[in-house]
């Protein structure tokens, strides 16, 4: 969730690109600026301390697999559902 929240507040004014890759390729880079890893690289949860409330939860951990496997491409899928022309 933290993630989630980060590159929200970093787009919250940012236009939206003009495709679905490039949407794919600013989100991508962006998160694994944050994570600081290639995030196809590897499917090994990356600790961010800070992400980490100190609760002994797993907060802190980021789930490579999960972003490229879901979180993208569920950003993606929004994004060209708005943009569909309609029928």
């Amino acid at each position: 969730p933290y993630l989630w929240r980060e590159l929200r507040a970093r787009f919250a004014d940012t236009p939206l690109p003009s495709s679905a890759l490039e949407l794919k390729r600013v989100l991508t880079d962006a998160a694994q600026d944050v994570v600081g890893v290639d995030l196809r690289a590897t499917s090994d949860p990356v600790h961010l301390a800070a992400y980490d409330p100190g609760h002994g939860m797993s907060a802190g951990l980021v789930s490579p697999a999960w972003w490229t496997g879901t979180g993208i491409p569920i950003l993606v899928d929004r994004f060209e559902a708005a943009t569909r022309p309609s029928a």
